[in-house]
């Protein structure tokens, strides 16, 4: 669900140009994914595991798949770094 969610926000944000627009085409590529999930499991009554392991599986040589065009091209935007006051302090988080 997360490498499916991944590669549709990488790829709405490379397209559109947009961050926006990819986090939510994240949000709903994964939601698509655990719907799928839901429905196998609540109403067809299927092994949370096998299914589980199966959506797994089908993410994986998906986004493999689907993105393999896509290695090494770079990310049009990207979040800026920003400090947050308590947890810039600290040694080993720094800037996030």
């Amino acid at each position: 669900m997360m490498l499916i969610g991944a590669l549709g926000g990488f790829m709405a944000n490379l397209y559109t140009n947009n961050l926006v627009i990819g986090v939510l085409v994240a949000i709903i590529a994964g939601g698509m994914l655990s719907l799928i999930h839901a429905f196998l499991c609540i109403t067809l009554r299927s092994n949370q595991v096998v299914s589980g392991l199966a959506i797994t599986l089908m993410g994986a040589g998906l986004s493999s798949f689907l993105g393999k065009s896509l290695v090494g091209v770079p990310a049009p935007n990207c979040f800026r770094a920003f400090k947050i006051p308590f947890l810039s302090s600290i040694p080993f988080i720094g800037r996030i």
